[in-house]
């Protein structure tokens, strides 16, 4: 029924590390912080992560032929589609928090984060009921926006800021470029 997988025991180092972090810093901060914006930006990459097929990696072909498994690989498949449109959802509101920038400043605002967030939740019904070619289209261009939008956005920051601020968005624009590749 289950086998090793280098590959997939890498994808679930990731996922824990992220759950880990995510709790973490949710347990240390306070509402409405960086760290807590980020927690939960954490806690949805880390359903992501974990819905993105690698479990498939430690079920053996026999185990793959079962009946369920189409059902199981549908619900997979929503989890991550639903995970991506957090996501969207919450970057954003971070960015506008932890860069504090002209560039990203408009997204702290209640109705603009209220508006990313509807437009989030239409996506994600887009991409489960409508064809998969527009949906997942859709999709794929929201998030390589958004994190193209990350970096340009956190390179801005490093690029205007100083002292600690300049340090925090010379992390960002590394991680966020990371991300985007």
């Amino acid at each position: 029924m289950f086998q090793f997988s280098p590959i997939g025991t890498l994808a679930l180092v990731s996922v824990a590390a992220c759950w880990a972090l995510a709790l973490l810093l949710f347990r240390v901060s306070t509402s409405g912080s960086v760290g807590r914006k980020l927690s939960f930006l954490l806690l949805a990459e880390g359903v992501t992560l974990v819905s993105t097929g690698f479990i498939d990696l430690f079920l053996t072909e026999e185990t793959r032929a079962q009946q369920w498994y189409p059902q199981f690989f549908q619900f997979e498949a929503i989890i991550h589609t639903l995970g991506d449109c957090v996501m969207l959802a919450l970057y954003p509101p971070f960015l506008a928090v932890a860069l504090q920038t002209k560039l990203v400043r408009p997204f702290a605002k209640k109705g603009v984060r209220t508006g990313i967030s509807l437009a989030s939740a239409v996506l994600f019904f887009i991409v489960i009921f409508g064809p998969i070619e527009v949906g997942g289209t859709l999709l794929y261009l929201a998030l390589s926006l958004l994190f193209t939008f990350a970096l340009v956005a956190s390179i801005h920051a490093w690029h205007t800021a100083t002292g600690i601020a300049r340090s925090r968005a010379g992390v960002f624009a590394l991680a966020f470029g990371r991300r985007a590749i």
